[in-house]
């Protein structure tokens, strides 16, 4: 047998320059992402694929706290007295995840700590003055319907005739049993079983945004 000391080698992820580093998440293909102190001190968030990338080098007091296959990276910005700010990056743009939300929409978003490959993402803010857990939800084409819901549907077709999020519509009734897709999402009920319908009571739904056009 091996001895334990010899199972892991350990990799040095800094950036040339850099005085200090922190990975945080790692996504299924290998991403990396995290922060990192320069040289003045200043704390700027990573990504690495092979090699390191300062993910916006025009921000400071920024970390990177999740990341997913495609590359988005989510975390936040520190910002004058102790404030902070949730940020995107993907294709090498900053995104403030606070931009995208509706008006009056009762959110401040300070810390995104997390993304899956669908691309929702959950963090920390304030809603109405209190500190709460926020998940954002993507809707890529803008029906209506959440990314996720729709790649449900798009998994269990077993025709193979819906393969896009725009082969999903709100009106369609994939499961045919007289409920179409836009009421069963909005009652919380299951879009690919019959016996799944508007008798069936959501007991809690935590609150979410639909976010249009954020995936890669």
């Amino acid at each position: 047998t091996r001895d334990e000391e010899d199972v892991f080698a350990a990799q040095d992820l800094d950036m040339p320059g850099g005085v200090e580093s922190i990975a945080r998440a790692i996504a299924d293909n290998g991403v990396i992402a995290g922060s990192y102190r320069d040289s003045a001190n200043v704390r700027h968030a990573f990504a690495w694929n092979g090699s390191m990338s300062d993910l916006d080098s025009t921000l400071s007091g920024t970390s990177g706290e999740g990341v997913n296959l495609f590359g988005q990276v989510v975390g936040y910005q520190e910002l004058a007295a102790g404030a902070t700010r949730a940020l995107l990056w993907q294709n090498k743009r900053t995104i403030n995840l606070n931009d995208l939300l509706p008006l009056g929409s009762g959110w401040q978003l300070m810390a995104a700590k997390d993304i899956n490959d669908y691309g929702v993402i959950v963090g920390e803010g304030q809603y109405d003055g209190a500190t709460r857990a926020f998940v954002l939800t993507p809707d890529t084409d803008g029906d209506g319907l959440p990314d996720p819901f729709e790649f449900l549907i798009i998994d269990i077709d077993s025709a193979d005739d819906i393969n896009t999020i725009g082969d999903v519509l709100p009106g369609d009734d994939f499961d045919e049993d007289g409920v179409c897709n836009g009421d069963e999402y909005a009652a919380g009920t299951y879009p690919a079983d019959p016996r799944s319908d508007l008798g069936v009571t959501v007991v809690a739904k935590y609150p979410t945004v639909a976010l249009g056009g954020i995936q890669s």
